[in-house]
């Protein structure tokens, strides 16, 4: 998949009459993104499918497999560097210049603070911002700064599930929790190992952020049934992931956020 960045634009100038311009052309830069493949397998052995038909067994395996996908996805997003078939993720887009850094307390780890906060959301250059992503105690920071300043900034509203979303001067504040493994995904080991990453993020439709989902978007989920090769039955989940980061602009890293 192909984008295409503007580096430079065409100029324009005042003319007088019976004169001409000077013809000039914009330039754009061209980046190429991919899509990986994400999966796994299960087994369910026939004694089990066989004595406990009705309990839901092989669903239940399914469902882990999904969810271990989902969160896998969730950790990559973020971690994900293009290497060992994983695709690039926030941090690594950011090393390549496709996104800014805003550091707190002027780059001194410290808690979080307002005004650091702010200037993150306005580094987001592109629209306004749709999302602030950070970890559980990132937003209970941002809740505290409300209660502290006494400022009507903080609210709660409702996400597009209908579930209720903190929300601070009119963007959600995202959680992203454990990984498969139990791990934060977003944990305060960065810098010198006691901070965390947070993110302000602007998507789109082919513009800004954007997930690419290979072969229509399609999750493949097959019920091989009972196999030759061993007692039991199997089946495979497997989808076609990628990132798109289409303008620079899009994607803003707070650091120096100390826990405390």
């Amino acid at each position: 998949y192909v984008t295409r960045h503007e580096v430079d634009l065409a100029a324009t100038a005042f003319r007088q009459v019976n004169a001409t311009y000077t013809r000039t052309y914009g330039t754009y830069e061209k980046n190429h993104w991919g899509v990986t493949i994400l999966g796994g397998e299960v087994f369910v052995d026939n004694f089990i499918v066989r004595t406990r038909p009705a309990d839901g067994t092989k669903a239940r395996q399914f469902n882990s497999i999904a969810k271990h996908a989902a969160l896998t996805f969730d950790k990559q997003a973020v971690v994900g560097t293009g290497a060992s078939n994983t695709f690039k993720g926030f941090d690594q887009l950011i090393s390549e210049g496709f996104g800014q850094i805003q550091t707190n307390n002027a780059g001194t780890p410290a808690a979080l603070t307002q005004a650091d906060l702010d200037a993150a959301i306005d580094l987001c250059r592109v629209k306004t911002p749709d999302i602030i992503l950070g970890n559980r105690t990132h937003r209970r920071r941002i809740t505290a700064l409300g209660r502290a300043l006494n400022y009507s900034q903080i609210d709660v509203g409702n996400d597009a599930f209908g579930r209720q979303v903190t929300m601070y001067n009119g963007l959600p504040i995202r959680i992203l929790g454990d990984d498969a493994d139990g791990n934060l995904i977003l944990p305060f080991t960065k810098g010198a190992g006691s901070e965390a990453y947070m993110y302000i993020l602007a998507f789109g439709e082919e513009e800004n952020i954007y997930g690419l989902m290979g072969a229509g978007g399609m999750i493949d989920v097959v019920d091989f049934g009972e196999t030759e090769a061993a007692p039991g039955h199997m089946g495979r989940i497997e989808f076609y992931p990628g990132l798109v980061c289409a303008n620079k602009y899009a994607l803003v890293r707070i650091d120096d956020v100390l826990a405390a």
